[in-house]
């Protein structure tokens, strides 16, 4: 059965979206700031509020709301539409330099995953977005967040992680994206 999200405004919801077949494309800052600028410019565009964020190798969790319901799921099919040309653009870069063979494979492996009008499938199938209902939740979801870095040993302590909300939120540090505070 195929998922299906609901969306209520005012909600917060945390979402998931992974690379197709896992493949570790973001593994480079410059790919995961791809993403990050994706975000922002629909975060903006659809006054949406980001709560926390994580942008790991192959896949990315949020925590969002916003006034509309259609906001919200506006500003995430966006941002994974326009991530998705702006990385498969920046590996198409790559096809004549030395790294052409790993870039045509894996634009392989996204156009073989492809249907209806787009080229290419670098997203794996729709995000899937869960409301969070209690602050209790909200908060397992956060420090799920902000340990994913520290579960695939990419860092030893979340705050170690630039793509992540954690020093935003715990530090006060600017991030790569502005986080809002919650009223749970």
């Amino acid at each position: 059965m195929k998922w299906k999200n609901y969306y209520q405004p005012h909600s917060i919801y945390f979402f998931t979206s992974r690379i197709t077949e896992k493949i570790h494309i973001l593994r480079t800052d410059e790919f995961k700031q791809i993403v990050a600028d994706s975000l922002q410019k629909y975060l903006d565009k659809y006054a949406v509020n980001l709560y926390g964020y994580v942008i790991m190798d192959n896949h990315i969790h949020i925590l969002i709301s916003a006034p509309t319901a259609e906001g919200v799921k506006r500003c995430v099919q966006q941002t994974l539409r326009d991530s998705s040309c702006n990385l498969t653009r920046k590996l198409e870069s790559f096809l004549d330099t030395p790294f052409a063979s790993q870039a045509q494979s894996i634009l392989q492996i996204f156009a073989k995953h492809s249907n209806g009008k787009a080229r290419y499938a670098v997203w794996k199938e729709q995000a899937r977005g869960i409301p969070i209902c209690t602050p209790t939740v909200f908060h397992t979801k956060l420090d799920y967040i902000h340990n994913n870095p520290v579960r695939a040993q990419l860092v030893s302590e979340p705050s170690a992680y630039r793509f992540s909300s954690y020093l935003s939120i715990y530090q006060g540090e600017p991030g790569i994206l502005p986080i809002e505070s919650p009223i749970l």
